[in-house]
């Protein structure tokens, strides 16, 4: 896949240029800038720019920090909810690649969401620790707290 077959998005944004001086330039644009584009073309797209504590890119776009999955969704996708993680499919950290990505509602990939209406009655009216209920269904003990408090899976009622 080539870089061009992507529609970037048309957001402008200031940056901030040696000596002072402002130039506007396309977020796009200073994205790719800070990409490494594999030589056999089939390989992860490498961000070279700047990286947060958690080994992710980190680019600056419109006075907001993103992380460079995201941008890279966004601009290959015109839309990310702002409730979804956006996750490297190879595993590798800096990779910005469209289509190694993907939309999950887990910071943890391998760990999806995705609980029956049946698990969540259950999680409501376990006696157990929260500890012992995440190991169990495969979740965060976040998750069964949110569970427990009626902020996640609202749409399952009790019966």
């Amino acid at each position: 896949m080539r870089v061009s077959a992507f529609q970037p998005a048309q957001v402008i944004i200031d940056v901030h240029r040696a000596k002072r001086r402002y130039t506007r330039m396309r977020a796009d644009a200073r994205f790719w800038d800070k990409v490494l584009l594999p030589a056999d073309g089939d390989g992860c797209f490498e961000w070279i720019g700047a990286r947060k504590h958690s080994r992710r890119g980190q680019l600056h776009m419109g006075h907001k920090n993103f992380c460079a999955q995201r941008a890279s969704w966004l601009f290959a996708h015109g839309s990310c909810p702002y409730d979804m993680f956006v996750l490297n499919r190879c595993g590798n950290f800096g990779c910005v690649r469209p289509d190694h990505l993907y939309l999950t509602q887990s910071c943890r990939g391998n760990r999806p969401l995705k609980l029956s209406p049946e698990q969540v009655r259950a999680i409501r009216s376990a006696e157990l620790s929260h500890r012992l209920l995440a190991e169990r269904y495969g979740v965060s003990k976040t998750t069964i707290t949110m569970i427990r408090l009626c902020k996640a899976y609202e749409e399952v009622s009790e019966p």
